[in-house]
């Protein structure tokens, strides 16, 4: 994590603020069925994964990747992060 620059917001980013993307989507945590699929493949969502912790990114840039966390996590995230 130390090579990366965390991104905060408090809601849905218009734009990524990495790479300024437009196309940033909503993470959606739990195992996903067809429905959450065939939104994942469209780009309405980005899949999280099944293991939730307090620290996890809301949104996520679709053309980069980057993770966009709750502006109330901000300050919190623990230094090991990367290691999750």
């Amino acid at each position: 994590m130390e090579d990366e620059q965390l991104h905060f917001s408090r809601r849905k980013p218009a734009k990524c603020p990495a790479c300024g993307s437009l196309r940033v989507a909503r993470i959606v945590y739990g195992f996903p069925g067809p429905e959450m699929m065939q939104d994942a493949e469209s780009g309405r969502i980005a899949l999280g994964g099944c293991c939730v912790s307090d620290f996890d990114p809301a949104w996520q840039c679709l053309e980069c990747k980057a993770s966009i966390y709750p502006e109330k996590l901000k300050g919190q995230l623990p230094p090991d992060l990367g290691t999750f």
